[in-house]
């Protein structure tokens, strides 16, 4: 039997929860949805597996305004990812 870390995971599991979490801030664009997850660098299908019901349902739209009309005011946004700061 595979050997438990302190939280409960098996080292490869927590191994490849660290590369998916390492993966995940390094990425230059968002994660919106399983897909990607899945292309970004260090996620393997299982975390993908593990997290595809941590997403919303695929009908609502997440993808943020994109307008560069002269003249077009509104409230400016940054997206930030507050899980990976450390």
């Amino acid at each position: 039997m595979a050997a438990q870390q302190p939280g409960g995971f098996p080292e490869h599991q927590a191994r490849a929860l660290s590369a998916a979490y390492t993966g995940v801030c390094a990425a230059k664009e968002p994660v919106r949805t399983p897909g990607d997850l899945a292309r970004v660098t260090g996620v393997g299908g299982w975390v993908v597996d593990v997290m595809e019901d941590s997403f919303p349902g695929s009908s609502l739209d997440l993808s943020p305004p994109r307008s560069n009309t002269p003249g077009e005011t509104g409230r400016r946004t940054h997206e930030t990812n507050l899980m990976c700061h450390g």
